[in-house]
């Protein structure tokens, strides 16, 4: 393979791995697989998704937000479900 060719090859795994968005799935902080199913299918969490496409440039605060907003659609969840642990303080984000 010719060394044009292997910094083209390089150059495009680069761009793909720039492209995959590895803050807005952290499946470990929420190990109930319903509720964090039911927590990325929540209607706030999905309109804050479809907002943050028009608004690329700010990506980092949209990422805090959807994290705040999946994390308490996930307590929520747990809530109604009857399986949120008692008592402590509410997560810090």
């Amino acid at each position: 393979m010719s060394k044009p060719t292997r910094l083209f090859a390089v150059a495009g795994l680069l761009a793909l791995a720039g492209c995959y968005n590895y803050q807005l799935r952290e499946d470990f902080d929420m190990p109930n697989k319903d509720c964090r199913d039911a927590a990325y299918d929540d209607p706030a969490v999905k309109d804050l998704r479809a907002k943050m496409l028009s608004a690329y440039g700010q990506q980092e605060q949209w990422v805090w937000n959807l994290k705040v907003v999946t994390r308490q659609a996930y307590q929520r969840c747990l809530q109604s479900t009857g399986q949120a642990p008692r008592g402590g303080v509410q997560p810090m984000m």
